[in-house]
C-alpha cells in the first residue's frame, strides 16, 4: 500500500496511479487517530474506485499544526483535495466520527462540489464528555491505550484488534488529541445539514456508545438523499472490527451511484 506525500500532507493508496474511470474516494479519520485506521478499505474498495487515506495536520505523517475547529481542518483537507490533484466531478468523501464531521462541513461550504458522501459513527452535533478531557489531560498515553476497550463492541474479542488500533491511535501528540476533542465539542450543523443536496450513505454501530445509532438516524431523517446502514455486533471503530461489512456497504453505494 504506497505511501505518498504531498506537501504537509502524507496519504496511502491502493497503487501509485489513479484510473480515471473510477471515482476517487477520500477516507478522513476521526479524533487522535491517523489514516492507518482505513488499511482495509483502503486495500478493498480499488476494485470500484480510486481510494486515498490523508492524515490530517498534526497526526500520523502530515506535518502540524492540528487544529481546534472542524472548518479548520475542513479547510485543511480542501487544501489537500486541490494539491492531491483528486477528481473535480467525481469525488466521494467518506470520514468517521470526527472525520465525519469533517466531510458535513465541506458538503455544506462547497455545494455541488463532490459526487457523493458515506458517514460513518458521526453527526451533525458531536459533544464530548469532560471525562474525555480529563482522561487525556492527565494521561495521554493511557487515555490511547484504553481506546480498544471502549470503542469496539462488547461482543468483539478486544485482543484480536488490540495491537492495530494502537498501530494508528494516538499517532499525535495531547496538544493535537485536545484539539480534536474541542473541534467535535462546538461542532454542530444541524440547521445546515437540509441543504445538502448529493448521495450520502449513513453506516452506523450497534454498540457505538461515542456516537449512539440515534446520531446516524436524526442524519438520515434530514438529508434529502440519503440512506441508512446499520452494522450490528460494533462499536465505534466498526470499520476495523467489521470491515468486510463496511467494504460491502461502501462497495454496493459507490456501484449504485455509476
Amino acid at each position: 500500500m504506497p505511501i505518498l506525500k504531498k506537501g504537509p500532507f502524507e496519504y496511502s493508496t491502493c497503487n501509485g496511479t489513479f484510473n480515471t474511470s473510477k471515482p476517487d474516494i477520500l477516507f478522513i479519520h476521526g479524533a487522535a487517530l491517523s489514516k492507518e485506521l482505513w488499511t482495509a478499505q483502503i486495500q478493498s474498495l480499488g476494485d470500484v474506485s480510486n481510494p486515498v487515506a490523508v492524515d490530517l495536520p498534526g497526526h500520523g505523517g502530515s506535518e502540524g499544526p492540528g487544529k481546534n475547529t472542524v472548518t479548520g481542518y475542513a479547510g485543511d483537507v480542501f487544501r489537500f483535495i486541490t494539491e492531491a490533484n483528486l477528481s473535480q466531478d467525481n469525488l466521494i468523501l467518506c470520514g468517521m466520527s470526527m472525520g465525519g464531521a469533517v466531510v458535513q462541513q465541506l458538503l455544506i461550504d462547497h455545494p455541488g462540489r463532490f459526487k457523493a458522501a458515506v458517514l460513518i459513527n458521526t453527526g451533525a452535533r458531536l459533544k464530548v464528555l469532560p471525562a474525555v478531557f480529563d482522561a487525556v489531560n492527565q494521561d495521554f498515553k493511557a487515555f490511547i491505550r484504553s481506546m480498544p476497550a471502549f470503542s469496539l463492541s462488547p461482543m468483539t474479542d478486544t485482543a484480536l484488534f488490540e495491537s492495530l488500533i494502537l498501530s494508528f491511535a494516538g499517532r499525535c501528540d495531547a496538544e493535537t488529541a485536545l484539539g480534536d476533542f474541542e473541534a467535535c465539542n462546538s461542532f454542530d450543523v444541524m440547521t445546515a445539514i437540509p441543504a445538502v443536496s448529493c448521495p450520502v450513505l449513513v453506516i452506523t454501530a450497534e454498540h457505538d456508545v461515542s456516537t449512539p445509532p440515534k446520531y446516524g438516524a436524526w442524519l438520515k431523517d434530514h438529508l434529502p438523499q440519503s440512506s441508512l446502514i446499520q452494522i450490528s455486533k460494533a462499536g465505534h471503530l466498526s470499520m476495523v472490527e467489521k470491515a468486510d461489512e463496511i467494504n460491502e456497504a461502501i462497495r454496493s453505494f459507490v456501484t449504485r451511484l455509476q
